[in-house]
């Protein structure tokens, strides 16, 4: 998450903040917004992708587009024009 965060600061030339919260954290927070049982799921889900469970690449882009994928600088400078 940081180095999206980081990359469209740098691409807006705006500051981000980015404060990591504990699973604790998150499933309190989200508990303001939602039943304590739901607000599990999301912070769980959260502290998997911290730990790593979303650390793949795949060739999904290249097979239903034709196209190499573009890195995430790469796509918030096309978007926003820079």
């Amino acid at each position: 998450m940081w180095i999206v965060l980081q990359g469209l600061a740098e691409v807006t030339g705006r500051p981000v903040i980015h404060r990591r919260l504990s699973y604790e954290e998150m499933r309190d927070h989200l508990t303001a917004q939602m039943p304590r049982e739901f607000a599990e799921m999301p912070a769980g889900m959260d502290r998997a992708i911290a730990e790593g469970a979303e650390d793949r690449t795949t060739d999904a882009v290249q097979r239903l587009t034709g196209r190499p994928p573009n890195d995430f600088r790469t796509v918030a400078e096309r978007e926003l024009g820079e």
